[in-house]
């Protein structure tokens, strides 16, 4: 079966929102081993979704449209598929009971267009909803062709699929190939070295089984099989993610979609029972913000500083100014007293520092992008690095320098030994 994505708003096109409900549809689809092999985007105008219907017609069986089915005039996706398909909208009065309901209890009155978000294609089915108040429809047409309208609010679209849409698909298709996916992701390591490691991997398999995604400073591998088996689809899988772990395994930083740097190392401090502190200065607390976005965070990490004044440096890190004047406040010196006060002062048993300039310009004649990162841990251990980040703006050099900062602590982490330092 191959499936086509329709998203509709005037506003997708003009850049005023990102087309988040594309993403969440694709990965939908290949969850249930469907085949979404095209997107479209569409203003809210009727000739336009009636030419991208009548393009998908041709070649897709499953049509989802997004979006345009709330109570505005520019709301108009369910009229215009329904005159499509010839076909007419009917009132669910379940979901408009819901409506009216809903209008009581908060105090609101509804205007003659609330009803419209309980239509639905009759000869069809209706989605009922209580995350929002506009109800999907699906509608089978003579060719065996599928139409599934839904609502544009990412959250009202993912509860749908997933309360009401998979059921009517799983109960309406049959043979539906099985997919296990395995996603692998790796930090410290680029996209063409990844890539030139897992080449022999890569040409055993079909194209569409190993895909590379990068980000700055992490990469996932994703690997996807499909079969009518869901034991042999989860066996190749794992056979095919082992052997890229064979290769990979000193970047590896765990399994999933949302498995991130900063979720390694929460993890791995849980794990060990061991705590972390942190000072910054260039990145004014953004390291430390990324750390505690991550659940359990409060156990592992005692406190964070952001000194981003000289004055503060002294006055709070207690760093002798007499090594700020000698080597200045973008100096390994600098990184290296911050990150050992910051380890004496909240007694953790590894500190992070980050001192640099973010830029756009040069400072004290320090060239913009240059940072300076220290890990301290236990028993002495040290990592101080310097690092030249290409000056491409404030928000670049602030972020590439989290991400640098965050791959040396995890390099820390990873120590075989935790007698002695390395300064690079």
């Amino acid at each position: 079966m191959k499936a086509e994505i329709i998203s509709v708003g005037t506003e997708l096109l003009r850049g005023e929102i990102t087309n988040t409900n594309s993403k969440i549809l694709a990965s939908f689809l290949l969850d249930l081993g469907i085949e979404g092999n095209y997107q479209q985007v569409v203003i809210d105008k009727a000739s336009s979704i009636k030419e991208a219907l009548t393009i998908a017609i041709k070649r897709a069986d499953l049509i989802i449209l997004s979006g345009g089915l709330g109570p505005t005039p520019d709301d108009i996706t369910k009229e215009v598929v329904a005159e499509f398909l010839s076909t007419h909208l009917v009132l669910d009065e379940e979901q408009w009971n819901y409506i009216q309901h809903y209008f009581v209890s908060q105090g609101r009155n509804q205007t003659p267009t609330d009803r419209r978000q309980a239509l639905y294609f009759e000869g069809g089915v209706p989605f009922r909803t209580q995350d929002g108040l506009a109800c999907g429809t699906a509608y089978k047409n003579e060719n065996s062709q599928y139409f599934i309208c839904l609502p544009g609010p990412p959250a009202e679209l993912s509860a749908m699929l997933h309360q009401t849409i998979k059921p009517y698909l799983l109960s309406e298709l049959s043979n539906l190939p099985i997919i296990q996916t395995v996603n692998l992701n790796f930090s410290g390591i680029g996209e063409a070295q990844l890539a030139y490691q897992i080449e022999d991997i890569m040409s055993d398999y079909n194209p569409s089984i190993i895909a590379i995604y990068s980000k700055p400073m992490q990469i996932r591998v994703r690997v996807t099989t499909k079969s009518n088996n869901a034991l042999q689809a989860q066996t190749l899988s794992q056979e095919i993610a082992d052997r890229i772990l064979a290769k990979l395994d000193p970047y590896f930083i765990g399994y999933g979609e949302n498995q991130t740097i900063e979720t390694y190392i929460i993890e791995a401090l849980t794990k060990r029972g061991q705590t972390l502190g942190i000072s910054e200065s260039l990145t004014g607390g953004q390291v430390s913000a990324a750390l505690t976005e991550i659940p359990g965070a409060s156990k592992v990490i005692r406190g964070a500083l952001v000194t981003y004044q000289e004055q503060s440096k002294i006055d709070l890190l207690k760093i002798d100014p007499q090594v700020l004047q000698r080597y200045s406040v973008y100096s390994k010196e600098c990184a290296f007293e911050m990150a050992k006060a910051t380890q004496s002062l909240l007694q953790t048993d590894y500190s992070l520092s980050l001192t640099g300039v973010a830029g756009p310009g040069s400072d004290q004649g320090h060239p913009a992008g240059q940072v300076f990162v220290t890990v301290c841990g236990p028993l002495g251990t040290i990592s101080s690095r310097e690092y030249q980040i290409p000056p491409r703006g404030r928000h670049y050099v602030r972020e590439l320098a989290r991400k640098y900062a965050l791959q040396q602590v995890k390099d820390m982490l990873e120590l075989k030994s935790n007698k002695g330092s390395f300064i690079s």
